[in-house]
């Protein structure tokens, strides 16, 4: 997948944020939303949030990013307490909300069922919560025309909910949210019911919408495309915990274990087991009949570590891959051409060699099934993890 364009998307913001951290040393002054080692068990005391600790300043969108059953809805939950932790605090604008009800909290929640009044047009669904506080009536239309307007469903306010698109019903939904002036937006996957070619439209304004106002948007997902798409900070979970946080850059191009790799691109990772060897005071990877000469920083590395004489797993990322030409260091032999594939508005080849198998670009070779290729890759670009743990080691 090509992630350049929404790395640039979100670098000035990511810059600004980290300047600030560094100079300042105020991350928890800055912080509008703070998590400290949330805990929910289950009925059977199994743990399914496990010590989440999170820190979310004004100007983020994080999303919560992973499997079914990770525990990322939960965290939602929580956070806009329709669900008690058992453990571990959570704040709010600096104030401890434990014990306030959700009405109290400052939150404004989009969940995959929309639940919008059917009796009642756009206009009333998103002023109801706005009467029920009693707020003037010119107060009312001037925020709501605002929201509208920005939305882009000024057109659609006298409209029932019966007679609107999915998308018109989430736009809808999320003027409801944010015409309350929340201190906190949350989203659980709410572009699940969205047609995939009507989906980049509220994204985008989604985004936008998170730009302009200063408050944390929390969005869960288990789509990782959406996350690498929307967030300027992933937190990667799974089985309760957190694998991994940061840009979503960072997390692409420096995955801190095998399941973040795994997690994160599409096509998913090149992932092979791989023998540590040193030839002639050089140090090798070596895969079936396939070897790679590793740098002098990667080989220092995993001398240091005592990985030599062991094994490893080996990732590249599809798009580091490709076909060698007859000058280049070949890193997988004798490739099979499997078939090929569009994903992404690209074409991949699929090809396979000895018992592993590897994707990587098309860029137009022509290439065939049964064609047989030899694979190269820049030592640099390549990932290394421990075989017992998963975890990163260079």
């Amino acid at each position: 997948m090509e992630y350049g364009r929404k790395f640039a998307y979100h670098g000035m913001i990511e810059e600004n944020l980290r300047l600030y951290f560094k100079k300042s040393g105020r991350k928890l002054e800055m912080a509008r939303l703070s998590l400290r080692n949330v805990t929910k068990k289950c009925p059977n005391n199994d743990l399914v949030v496990k010590n989440f600790s999170l820190d979310i300043g004004e100007h983020e969108f994080v999303v919560l990013a992973g499997p079914a059953g990770c525990g990322k809805s939960l965290v939602i939950r929580m956070i806009a307490g329709l669900e008690e932790s058992d453990f571990g605090d959570i704040y709010i604008d600096g104030e401890l909300v434990n014990r306030k009800e959700t009405k109290d909290r400052g939150v404004a929640m989009i969940f995959q069922n929309y639940a919008l009044y059917p009796h009642m047009n756009v206009y009333d669904n998103i002023a109801f919560a706005l009467k029920l506080a009693r707020m003037p009536q010119d107060e009312i239309d001037r925020r709501i025309h605002k929201t509208a307007e920005f939305i882009s469903i000024k057109g659609i306010l006298d409209q029932m909910p019966d007679r609107l698109s999915e998308e018109e019903i989430l736009q809808t939904v999320i003027a409801r949210a944010i015409v309350k002036d929340p201190k906190v937006l949350l989203m659980d996957d709410p572009l699940s019911r969205i047609a995939e070619d009507k989906r980049r439209f509220i994204e985008e304004k989604i985004v936008e919408l998170s730009q302009k106002m200063e408050i944390p948007f929390v969005y869960a997902t288990q789509e990782q495309r959406n996350a690498m798409d929307m967030g300027t900070r992933i937190v990667v979970m799974n089985e309760g915990e957190i694998r991994q946080e940061g840009a979503p850059k960072e997390l692409y191009t420096r995955p801190a274990n095998t399941f973040t790799a795994f997690f994160l691109g599409e096509p998913h990772i090149n992932m092979v087991q791989a023998s540590v060897e040193e030839k002639k005071g050089d140090i090798v990877l070596r895969f079936g009949s396939s070897e790679l000469l590793l740098s002098a920083d990667q080989a220092g590395v995993l001398k240091e570590m005592g990985f030599v004489g062991g094994n490893v797993f080996l990732g590249v990322r599809p798009e580091d891959m490709s076909v060698a030409s007859d000058d280049a260091e070949v890193f997988v032999k004798n490739a099979i051409v499997e078939n090929c594939k569009e994903e992404n508005g690209r074409s991949w080849l699929c090809t396979s060699s000895e018992e592993n198998s590897w994707v990587l670009p098309d860029n137009g070779t022509g290439l065939q099934p049964e064609n047989m290729v030899n694979l190269t890759v820049e030592p640099e670009k390549i990932h290394i993890f421990c075989a017992e743990t998963g975890e990163r080691i260079c």
